[in-house]
């Protein structure tokens, strides 16, 4: 498994480097300083096909692999204190 996210890592990395070369491309060409709209649109959707192979696939694998494994740290969730007296003073002379 950990074979194939370093295959997502490094496969997303480099389509992320061929798009910015797309970009560097299209501004360098005739007429120099002016990217063509098709340009835009492939850069665009090679950062959202870079999107849904890394950042969904990639998040959910390395969380399983965690509870697969074990991080080793604990659940920390978050329980929001009470409002203290002057909180609230503050929110009931605002009202």
């Amino acid at each position: 498994m950990k074979d194939k996210l370093k295959f997502q890592l490094i496969t997303s990395a480099v389509l992320v480097i061929v798009g910015c070369g797309l970009l560097i491309f299209g501004i360098s060409v005739p007429p120099v300083g002016v990217i063509d709209g098709s340009v835009l649109i492939a850069f665009g959707e090679i950062l959202t096909f870079v999107g849904a192979i890394f950042g969904i696939d990639y998040k959910y694998k390395l969380e399983r692999s965690k509870q697969e494994i074990g991080n080793g740290l604990p659940d920390f969730k978050y329980t929001p204190k009470p409002p203290t007296k002057n909180e609230e003073e503050n929110e009931n002379s605002n009202s």
